[in-house]
């Protein structure tokens, strides 16, 4: 191929990965000033007390396991083996590939959500033993962990949703479905929490049922995109498949070494989450307001940069790798751009 050719090329694919990391950006920035307002809004009506550590407790549960095997160990192990299918096999094959994951994250996730809500006493023990010190805070908080743990099952089924929409390249709806959640959020503070007394139920259940209707909103917002691509949902069960077993091996692979190797300013994941449920367990009414507070903080703004480059990167480089010859490329040009790009990973917040 001709030095100009090779750099019109070049420069076609770093426009590309430019626009998308923009879109990205912008998407993922609105998410986080709606988050911003999602906070605001539930310290002017909660303030820092009980409720609002009953909240996080509960929400830590189904979260830290959506942090550890779900989003980026979603996004390192799903994209790469579904855009191969696109690739190398077609879009038949490639829904098909979908179908399978979506039905083995139901059914994980959904055994996973059955545990917890059964052992919901236990597990809340566990991590908030001290608030059985509170006249009903451990009540309230194992109530509110039953409630939300389903969102686990949403946002895994809008994690995969989000993959197969980046492998098409499809980046602004799937990066701004996060931001749902946000809305859902702020809406369920001036709907539903009115609603509660009238049922029996504590104000802050209207914040955990608007999680529940958060993690739905980022499965619809993403269908309608999905299915004018061609995809229809089947639930469809093949644990011979060779590209399920590859996806879920790496989910497992990734997950783990994300739960065990990775490093947050020097700490391990297990320790800041542990540090995390522990400032939240502590009986002084400030560490709420500190919690939101730190989830305000630059690092994780700064970090969106690298994120929104790296989701834009990775079906590219999986295109890159798995690409025909004829496309002007070499497989060692493949194979380095494959390891360039799939080593960028979603930073840790």
């Amino acid at each position: 191929m001709l030095p100009s050719t090779r750099r019109t090329r070049g420069a076609a694919v770093s426009t590309r990965l430019a626009r998308s990391a923009g879109l990205i950006g912008l998407a993922t920035m609105t998410s986080r000033v709606l988050g911003v307002v999602r906070e605001l809004v539930l310290a002017a009506l909660f303030g820092a007390g009980d409720a609002m550590d009953a909240f996080f407790v509960a929400f830590r549960i189904p979260n830290l396991v959506r942090d550890l095997f779900a989003e980026g160990a979603m996004s390192a192990a799903f994209v790469p083996t579904f855009t191969r299918y696109l690739t190398t096999r077609g879009r038949a094959a490639a829904w098909r590939l979908g179908n399978l994951v979506v039905t083995a994250l139901l059914l994980v996730t959904g055994a996973l959500v059955l545990a917890g809500i059964v052992f919901a006493r236990p597990l809340v023990w566990v991590l908030a033993s001290d608030y059985a010190d509170v006249d009903g805070k451990l009540e309230l908080t194992i109530t509110l962990t039953r409630i939300m743990l389903p969102f686990l099952t949403m946002v895994a089924v809008a994690v995969a949703m989000m993959g197969m929409l980046n492998s098409l390249r499809r980046f602004f709806v799937p990066a701004l479905s996060p931001a749902m959640f946000n809305i859902a959020i702020i809406l369920s503070a001036f709907v539903i929490v009115p609603l509660m007394p009238r049922v029996g139920l504590p104000a802050i259940a209207g914040i955990a049922f608007g999680a529940l209707l958060g993690g739905l909103g980022q499965i619809l917002i993403q269908w309608p995109v999905l299915r004018r691509e061609g995809y229809r949902t089947r639930l469809v069960v093949d644990t011979r498949d060779e590209g399920l077993r590859e996806v879920l091996l790496l989910i497992g692979v990734e997950g783990l070494d994300q739960a065990t190797t990775a490093e947050i300013q020097g700490q391990s994941v297990q320790q800041v989450s542990a540090r995390d449920v522990a400032a939240e367990c502590h009986p002084s009414p400030s560490r709420a307001a500190r919690r939101m507070a730190a989830g305000l903080s630059p690092p994780t703004q700064i970090g969106t940069c690298g994120f929104c480059t790296g989701l834009g990167a990775n079906p590219q480089s999986s295109i890159w790798k798995y690409a025909p010859a004829k496309r002007g490329c070499s497989s060692v040009h493949r194979t380095f751009m494959s390891r360039r790009y799939s080593s960028m990973r979603r930073p840790r917040s």
